[in-house]
């Protein structure tokens, strides 16, 4: 029991966990990790080949009696046009073979980079995200996972860690930097006061982190900075937009469309409303921008 849904039917895997004593189920096993292993026997790679595209469970049987099963996914990797043809597999249809084949590599090799870090139900969304090379992007560049939703920093410095990133490397700090103002976002804010965001870098980082980095990132287009505020660019650039289009609506006249309330409706409205709801309504009628406030229950 855990989170196993990244295995298939019939997949051998390497499995770590504690021995339970489930009052409904017996004895289980308590899964913190399961490594999917290379199918070796004859039954789990026909398994295992039969979920590519146009090959089937006879074409797959086909592949492993022809190269054996010690050197059938070597084979299949060397060649996989002409193994999949040699099995069969008609040539309108071997490049979508082939297609799906390079996308099951990759699937294995991300299993294999995220299960011992528990991120193994990761894996589609990320392959989704980086395509064929998504396997390349965990290995090497593992804090470009911080742009897909659902990873975030702490996550992607574990699997930095596992696959011995250096602490202090400039793109681990950058994260970090996104990682810290996203969550001053989540929380209300837009932006941090660089005083602020160094002293949150630093707890984060376990070292310092001096103002002539984030100039630098500002210098690459990744943050913005306004006096001594920082901001992730893309919310600068959408706040500022949302002052641009705010300033159009105050600057503009009313709507041509819009008449003024005639006597009669003022005085029926007068006699239904507050003055200050009236206000509001009336504010309507004078400014394409009106806002109106109030607490629960104040007729807004």
């Amino acid at each position: 029991v855990g989170m196993l849904h990244h295995l298939e039917a019939r997949e051998r895997v390497q499995v770590a966990g504690t021995w339970v004593n489930d009052s409904r189920y017996g004895a289980q096993v308590k899964v913190s990790e399961a490594i999917p292993l290379p199918p070796s026997d004859a039954e789990a790679l026909i398994a295992y080949l039969r979920r590519v595209k146009h090959v089937g469970e006879k074409r797959a049987a086909r592949l492993v009696a022809q190269f054996g099963a010690d050197r059938v996914l070597g084979a299949i990797d060397e060649r996989p046009e002409a193994a999949f043809a040699a099995a069969g597999v008609r040539r309108a249809t071997l490049g979508e073979a082939v297609s799906s084949w390079e996308r099951l590599r990759v699937a294995r090799k991300l299993h294999l980079l995220l299960a011992p870090h528990g991120l193994a139900h990761l894996v589609a969304k990320i392959q989704d995200a980086f395509g064929d090379g998504a396997h390349r992007v965990v290995s090497e560049h593992p804090y470009e996972l911080t742009s897909v939703f659902g990873v975030g920093f702490l996550t992607a410095d574990r699997i930095a860690r596992g696959a011995g990133g250096l602490g202090d490397s400039p793109e681990r700090a950058r994260a970090a930097t996104l990682h810290v103002l996203s969550e001053t976002e989540r929380n209300g804010s837009t932006c941090m006061r660089i005083s602020k965001l160094l002293d949150s870098l630093s707890e984060l980082l376990g070292t310092d982190v001096d103002e002539r980095f984030i100039d630098g990132l500002v210098s690459a287009g990744d943050l913005a900075r306004e006096d001594d505020w920082v901001y992730r660019r893309e919310t600068a650039e959408l706040e500022a937009e949302l002052a641009r289009r705010i300033a159009d609506l105050v600057a503009a006249d009313p709507a041509d469309r819009l008449s003024e309330p005639q006597t009669e409706a003022l005085e029926r409205a007068g006699s239904e409303l507050t003055a200050e709801q009236l206000a509001g309504v009336l504010g309507a009628f004078e400014h394409r921008l009106s806002l109106i406030t109030g607490g629960p229950g104040t007729g807004r």
